[in-house]
């Protein structure tokens, strides 16, 4: 029975969301089945037009349902066999031992419009009410007696409050002890590589991906096993195919296509991983920074098997220079990250975590968050309508679900790196998507404009700037 509960402090939409989501899994809605048009739905329960239609939005985007234009939504198959045999085995929490001079590159020359996509903006960042964190945590250090070396896995109060942080947003279960703390992911794979070695491991990687981390899996010894994106995210099927262990994947928001793995597939990623008695690594990069829906849970809130390591950062939500980020173990890891890692301190300065988990458990780290999501998605909407208004003789977008970039496929374009370096010469940068491959080969008319390094008012005159290079190059 679809339902909401009025008296309930949860968004209204959220509730119808979930209470879909419960009647698909439960099987009375069955696949196929249609689900209420909108506005019967939304007269039956009493609640507004844009309710149901935001609730069904979600659900398509996470392919719960699909939309048929003039016919309405209907329920996809997220059954799987596999799964739907298997019974939850009960997870130990025991652990048995717990301890606690180059040169310089020479710097780039400064454009006038750059569309690059990790940077972060300073004054967006509250930086005041940060330094009374900081202020805090280190009157609280310096009022200690003693100070001694964090665990091994950092702050235990930093832990607890990100487990609640990554519960609400990202229905990721996990307890402290779980939780790794580390100075940026490409250090969180680091240790990773070391639990889970080459010589016992050969990782899927998906191609295209993030270059920085496949270098580290590289220089660590394994042998790298392609698989492509396709529409609905990596090849299942090739991965199925492809006798690795291990894999390495960003279902929420790939990097860089910008695909997003429905439910129905995020199942069979677990099939796999059970079946071949395998990890899967998830990277939930950008996941905070949905547009149109709700951020999209995780695949480990799925894993209910213990087969799913966890990673995320908070790069993009604090600053680069703060280097926080953090992976959630399984507990079948735990004992071996215990035993190998027995002597390690935590990376991170103390003040600095005492004055993060205080800035979660207040409640600012979420309002601060809360507005750049509405930054990051008005500047995405204005990028979208510049290119509308100034490039589209010139430009396709293949529309992207989340994050600071956007993929563009440029007419006419035939040599990627000539027309990349042709506009630095008028002062304006663009990237292609060459780097990210592997062993295949990007398409030369396809490329990634980032919005975050462009304020909003730069928008709108980078798009035209762009056009007019264009017009002169092509």
């Amino acid at each position: 029975m679809i339902y909401v509960n009025k008296a309930d402090s949860a968004p209204l939409y959220q509730q119808l969301y979930t209470s879909i989501i419960e009647e698909i899994t439960n099987g009375s809605l069955p696949k196929n089945s249609a689900l209420p048009p909108i506005r019967t739905l939304s007269e039956k329960l009493n609640i507004s037009l844009n309710t149901v239609s935001k609730a069904y939005l979600q659900l398509t985007a996470e392919g719960y349902v699909r939309s048929v234009p003039g016919s309405g939504y209907y329920v996809e198959d997220i059954s799987n066999t596999f799964l739907d045999t298997l019974s939850v085995p009960p997870v130990s929490k025991k652990i048995t031992s717990s301890i606690s001079g180059q040169n310089p590159a020479p710097k780039a020359t400064p454009v006038r419009y750059d569309f690059k996509h990790d940077v972060v903006y300073s004054h967006l960042f509250p930086w005041k009410l940060w330094r009374q964190y900081v202020n805090n945590a280190l009157l609280q250090e310096e009022n200690q007696k003693k100070i001694q070396y964090e665990s091994n896995k950092g702050n235990y109060e930093l832990r607890s409050n990100i487990c609640h942080y990554l519960n609400r947003n990202r229905g990721v279960h996990c307890d402290p002890e779980q939780v790794i703390l580390v100075p940026g992911t490409q250090y969180g794979i680091e240790i990773i590589s070391r639990l889970l070695p080459a010589e016992k491991h050969r990782i899927a990687y998906e191609e295209p991906s993030h270059n920085g981390i496949r270098n580290i899996f590289l220089q660590n010894g394994y042998e790298l096993f392609p698989i492509p994106v396709v529409e609905n995210g990596i090849d299942i099927d090739k991965l199925f195919d492809s006798c690795c262990n291990l894999l390495y994947v960003m279902p929420s928001h790939q990097f860089p296509t910008g695909r997003t793995i429905p439910v129905s597939n995020r199942l069979r990623l677990l099939e796999w991983a059970i079946r071949n008695d395998a990890y899967i690594i998830e990277n939930d990069y950008d996941s905070e920074f949905p547009h149109q829906t709700r951020p999209i849970p995780s695949l480990q809130s799925l894993d209910h098997y213990d087969h799913v390591i966890y990673f995320n950062t908070f790069a993009k939500i604090l600053t680069p220079s703060m280097r926080t980020a953090f992976f959630v173990l399984p507990y079948s890891l735990l004992d071996r990250y215990e035993q190998m890692y027995r002597y390690f301190n935590a990376a991170l300065p103390s003040f600095n975590q005492i004055a993060l988990s205080n800035f979660i458990a207040s409640g600012d780290f979420e309002r601060h968050l809360r507005k750049l999501v509405k930054i990051n998605e008005h500047k995405y909407n204005l990028l979208l309508k510049s290119i509308h208004t100034f490039l589209s003789s010139y430009m396709d977008v293949v529309d992207t679900p989340a994050g600071s970039h956007i993929i563009v496929r440029i007419r006419n374009c035939t040599n990627q790196q000539k027309l990349i370096d042709a506009l630095r010469e008028k002062s304006i940068s663009i990237y292609g998507v060459q780097q990210y491959f592997h062993t295949g080969t990007a398409s030369e008319d396809i490329f990634l404009l980032g919005f975050s390094s462009l304020e909003e008012s730069e928008i709108p005159e980078a798009c035209e700037a762009l056009a007019k290079a264009l017009s002169e190059l092509l």
